[in-house]
């Protein structure tokens, strides 16, 4: 072997390497372009809305649907229910002395024994056997006896609550319950709440007897 044939079979592995070969061209030769020739390529700087722009088309975004934060249904809305007690209307005078009465009353009581005390005055100015306005049941004599130290009284919000809250409802007592006292007004006891214990009117008969 010839040192031309030599140095042509080293030269070959260098020109594989080197170069990409494309697919014939219409001359019908091969086109031979060396890499390390080609230009670095540039990078474009991109239009960083177009971008977003295509990122997005074509896309079909949902919202959330987690009902914590997004609820697909609003609650329906309801007229308020007509309470027992809605041919009662207290003005804002006797809403005061009513707050007043129950703090001297049963404001060491719960909550509940707040609004069922409440419910007591209520009950009165519907029941037959009392007075039918408010302040007639509040100053009927020998009743709310605490009337007398009205003027050292000094309710919070919470009467106000408990007040309301019986006007409203739900309520606690049933219409005919009109006495609550420490030690029980009768033997007609319809239950105990907190220190009260609550009474149905008198059985004027079984008294009698």
């Amino acid at each position: 072997m010839t040192k031309k044939a030599i140095v042509l079979l080293m030269l070959v592995p260098l020109i594989m390497i080197g170069c990409v070969s494309y697919p014939e061209s219409q001359s019908g030769y091969n086109t031979i372009v060396t890499i390390a020739t080609l230009p670095p390529t540039v990078p474009i700087e991109s239009d960083p809305t177009q971008e977003a722009h295509c990122s997005t088309e074509g896309l079909s975004v949902e919202e959330p649907t987690d009902t914590t934060y997004l609820p697909t249904e609003q609650p329906a809305e309801t007229a308020p229910p007509l309470g027992r007690y809605e041919s009662i209307v207290l003005s804002a005078e006797e809403l005061d002395v009513f707050a007043k009465v129950l703090w001297l009353e049963a404001g060491t009581e719960p909550f509940e024994g707040q609004q069922a005390a409440a419910e007591v005055v209520l009950n009165r100015i519907l029941s037959p056997y009392f007075p039918n306005s408010f302040s007639g049941v509040i100053y009927e004599e020998g009743q709310f006896t605490t009337i007398e130290r009205i003027d050292g009284a000094n309710p919070t919000y919470v009467q106000y609550d408990a007040i309301n809250a019986a006007l409203n409802g739900p309520n606690i007592l049933p219409l005919e319950v009109v006495f609550f006292s420490q030690t029980g007004e009768n033997d007609n006891v319809w239950g105990t709440i907190g220190g009260h214990v609550f009474c149905y009117p008198y059985t004027w008969e079984e008294e009698d007897a």
